[in-house]
């Protein structure tokens, strides 16, 4: 038997902490597994703790990604911005919806062209964008967890002090915020306090506290995203002049999403179609910028479910990286 110590402390960093890329990954498909089961609103505290802790610690890479210079240089922190933002709106539309319903004026107040207008934002619209959702959030704070507005409300100042960053308008934002490993820590105590408070209510059905979490995540590794067993990441070779397929399949019909990441020093794109020969391509394609990371839903996808990626440079060897986020458990 385990030391039952082991059982009060951060378990997430026993032993080799997975990096943060991995643990980013596991606390979004864990959010999305809590957003599947929150059928009667059950786990609302659970979520908006869960959600204010990821996205307080993304930010802040984001940040630290800007200042080190680690990622794309100074326009690859706005670009990750952006891309966890549009992650977010998917999952904050679903909250929205379930308080107000999909056609009422409140949901316009935060909606009024739809989500649609969230998916493309960019760096021309965002701010107006951020502010009308800060404001509705505000206007309608009663009707949602404290974390929940708080998170809404913080879009705007996160992406001022990015931009700022970029700018050089500021020379230290980061001495107003705590640094990435404090955060991340925080959001390891939440979903250890998850964990518990599962196990408390599933006390003699483990597999359906299980369920709400992807250990293969942490330390994943190499197979194909349509295997439910297996999340991620799946490292897909992307060789000069070739088109490569991916099969996507829902499992269990459960809600999940891919995070797609573009590991080569160029440009890729990537398109959606029912048939296996690619043919014909379901809409325009999507374009990955090195080192570029989005995620989408199955809805966002279509529901096609063949999912191609190809190169038009002429370098040759690289990858791209799929995690499956919401996926079975191994």
């Amino acid at each position: 038997m385990k030391k039952i110590i082991l059982f009060f402390g951060n378990i997430f960093r026993i032993g080799k902490p997975a990096s943060d890329l991995h643990y980013k990954t596991y606390g979004k498909d864990h959010e999305v597994r809590i957003i599947h089961y929150n059928t009667a609103g059950q786990y609302d505290d659970m979520l908006a703790a869960t959600s204010a802790a990821l996205q307080t610690w993304t930010n802040e890479l984001n940040t630290e990604d800007f200042t080190k210079g680690v990622k794309k240089g100074k326009t690859g922190t706005v670009d990750t911005f952006f891309v966890d933002f549009k992650a977010d709106m998917t999952v904050n539309e679903k909250t929205i919806g379930s308080q107000f319903g999909p056609s009422t004026e409140t949901y316009i107040e935060f909606f009024p062209k739809g989500l649609n207008e969230y998916s493309i934002a960019n760096k021309t619209t965002i701010e107006t964008l951020l502010s009308r959702l800060k404001s509705a959030v505000t206007a309608h704070s009663t009707s949602f967890q404290p974390a929940f507005v708080t998170k809404l409300q913080g879009y705007s100042t996160i992406y001022e002090n990015i931009r700022n960053l970029q700018l050089g308008k500021k020379e230290d934002v980061k001495d107003f915020i705590l640094t990435t490993d404090e955060l991340r820590a925080k959001l390891e105590k939440q979903i250890t306090i998850n964990i518990h408070t599962l196990a408390i209510e599933y006390i003699d059905e483990p597999e359906k506290a299980a369920a709400f979490f992807n250990q293969s995540l942490l330390n994943p590794s190499h197979h194909h995203p349509q295997d439910g067993n297996n999340a991620g990441p799946y490292l897909l070779p992307l060789p000069i002049g070739e088109t490569i397929r991916a099969k996507i399949e829902l499992v269990d019909e459960m809600t999940f999403f891919l995070l797609i990441k573009n590991n080569r020093t160029t440009p890729i794109y990537g398109y959606t179609s029912d048939h296996i020969t690619g043919e014909p391509a379901s809409a325009t394609p999507i374009e990955w910028q090195p080192a570029e990371e989005k995620i989408f839903s199955y809805a966002q996808l279509g529901g096609k479910p063949y999912l191609f990626f190809y190169t038009e440079s002429t370098e040759i060897v690289g990858e791209v990286s799929i995690f499956r986020l919401g996926a079975k458990n191994d």
